[in-house]
């Protein structure tokens, strides 16, 4: 993630919970299906995923700063209780699809499987980018 803006807790900096890429976090309970589209409208205060937990570290950032993480880590940012927006570039990094097993390209499909609700001219622009996958997963 590459930082266009400075942020802190105030204004929806990055949160990861320590430890969680490598054993297990109630919040893996919680939150069973990652970037899940109804959390980013934060409809309920109370949902267990929007608490502070003992391991939970922040990570304020500068213009300019880059953070690279790996996804199996819980992460996620602060409510911005400010009138600035939190403006990031987000990359992610696949494997080499034809090569990889039958069910990482399965996930990758999956996860892929949003560009059909983009604008038609968004998908025409991506469309040779998006991996073939005709599996049984």
């Amino acid at each position: 993630m590459y930082y266009l803006v400075d942020n802190d807790q105030r204004n929806s900096c990055l949160r990861v919970i320590t430890g969680s890429h490598h054993k297990r976090h109630a919040l893996h309970n919680a939150a069973r299906k990652a970037h899940a589209d109804n959390w980013s409208r934060y409809i309920d205060p109370g949902f267990l995923i929007y608490q502070s937990v003992p391991e939970e570290q922040a990570l304020p950032v500068h213009v300019g700063d880059l953070v690279i993480g790996g996804s199996r880590l819980l992460h996620g940012s602060y409510a911005n209780r400010s009138h600035q927006r939190r403006t990031v570039i987000t990359l992610c990094f696949y494997p080499e699809f034809d090569s990889s097993p039958e069910s990482i390209q399965a996930h990758l499909n999956q996860k892929q499987s949003r560009v059909s609700d983009w604008p038609l001219s968004a998908q025409r622009r991506v469309q040779h980018l998006v991996p073939n996958y005709n599996g049984q997963k």
